[in-house]
């Protein structure tokens, strides 16, 4: 709390400025406290002379994130320029199965965060999250039956902002629920009519087969007949 308490009364305009040698007597760790925004709060815009670069802010930043907020951020740590030797870190979370587990991220995180990041350097590294994540999804008594809608509407994305429509969601939840279920559940894909996903396609990573799953959306029309999906036999 004093750390904070004495950060708060720099002047904005001197806190790029001095924020460096903090590093070394703690002040910026202890204040922080674990929480990133607070920090880059504080940071606050940059001044015009003697300002940090935000990639030099973000590396400020990095032992601050948390499991999801590191997910969440792809996108920010790519756009302010930080290289493949800043993110290691991150990579080697989220290549983790441990750590994985622990987060108790849903698959649909890691899917929403390999969508949203524009360099391909996250891909293998979420691609490994995501079949570890499975883990988290529970097993299921007796047979099951898991239909996933293909139908015209769920081209939609699933806010205004998000890059995920809502069949690929679906399509992760389907084939997540799948694969942890693999010799008591059946999936189909339907819309006017219904195609079987074999189970030899749950060898492919969660990430594989939810794109190829997505390939073939049309395949059986674009209605939504969920009657006639249910009593597939």
């Amino acid at each position: 709390v004093r750390a904070r308490w004495e950060l708060s009364r720099m002047a904005p305009a001197e806190r790029h400025r001095g924020v460096r040698p903090m590093l070394d007597d703690r002040r910026l760790e202890l204040a922080a406290a674990g929480q990133w925004e607070w920090l880059l709060s504080w940071l606050g815009e940059a001044p015009a002379e003697g300002g940090l670069p935000k990639a030099e802010q973000w590396r400020l930043i990095l032992p601050q994130l948390g499991f999801m907020a590191a997910l969440r951020n792809l996108r920010n740590l790519d756009l302010a320029g930080l290289s493949d030797e800043d993110v290691a870190p991150l990579l080697a979370r989220f290549s983790d199965p441990e750590q994985v587990k622990r987060s108790r991220q849903l698959p649909f995180r890691f899917l929403s965060a390999y969508l949203n990041a524009p360099s391909l350097r996250w891909g293998h590294a979420l691609e490994a999250a995501l079949d570890a994540a499975i883990g988290n999804i529970p097993e299921l008594p007796g047979r099951t039956l898991i239909l996933i809608d293909t139908s015209a509407s769920m081209g939609q994305p699933l806010s205004r902002k998000s890059t995920m429509t809502m069949v690929q969601a679906a399509a992760l939840f389907g084939l997540a629920t799948g694969i942890r279920n693999r010799d008591r559940a059946d999936l189909y894909g339907f819309a006017d009519g219904q195609f079987r996903v074999e189970r030899s396609a749950y060898r492919l990573s969660v990430l594989k087969s939810v794109e190829a799953f997505t390939r073939r959306i049309g395949e059986v029309g674009h209605g939504t007949r969920i009657a006639e999906a249910v009593i597939v036999e």
